[in-house]
Formats: structure tokens, sequence, C-alpha cells
């Protein structure tokens, strides 16, 4: 028999385990700050880089290094450059920097835009 117009087939039930078999939090393999435990080092195409900026031109860093980065190849990666949070930006997020960039490097590659208060890879 076909469901009347508008209705849902029925959800397949979940299997949820019982208390008893979910591991203790320290049977919880330890791993860096906002990485999932167990799961590979994150790839330069899902780290994200904050830059912040600090000073009074540091919303106008933050629309330079967006229109100057956005878009750029770096050792074989297309950069993505974001505006940070907030209704005025004060920051900006960056994705696909090349695995062997460190955080020396951006910071020098940011600071002719702006004052880089500091850098944070996530």
């Amino acid at each position: 028999p076909r469901p009347a117009a508008g209705s849902r087939p029925p959800r397949p039930s979940r299997q949820l385990r019982p208390r008893s078999q979910l591991p203790f939090p320290s049977e919880i393999p330890s791993a860096p700050p906002g990485a999932i435990p167990g799961a590979p080092p994150r790839t330069a195409k899902e780290r994200v880089v904050q830059i912040e900026f600090e000073g009074q031109d540091a919303t106008d860093a933050v629309r330079v290094a967006v229109d100057a980065f956005d878009g750029q190849e770096m050792e074989g990666n297309t950069l993505q450059v974001l505006r940070g949070p907030g209704s005025v930006p004060r920051s900006v997020l960056v994705k696909n920097f090349p695995d062997d960039v460190n955080v020396d490097d951006i910071s020098e590659m940011f600071a002719g835009i702006g004052t880089v208060k500091s850098v944070t890879v996530k």
C-alpha cells in the first residue's frame, strides 16, 4: 500500500549503545585542542589560520589582506582568504596554506599589510 499524500515513510530505528559500553574519558586518546581524537592530522586544505590585526588600521588591513591574497597560488595551493567574524572584523581566516608554512612565515607575510597581533592555527 502507498502512503497517503504528504505522509512520510517510517524512520529506521537507531541502535544506541548502552552506557555501560561507552568508553570512559580515560580510554579516549588525547589529541591537540580542536582535533578529533584518533583522527589523522589536518592537511593544508583542512587547516584554518586566523590572522588578527591590531591598531587603528586593523579593518583596512583585513580588506587589503582579502584583496591581496585571496585566490593567490602558494606552492601549488590556492589560498582562500575570508573576513574574520564580527561586524567590524579585525582578523582574516586563511585556508590552504602549504603544510610547511609556519606561524612565523605567516606573520611575516601579513606584516606588510598591517600590525599582526596574533596568528592562530585551528
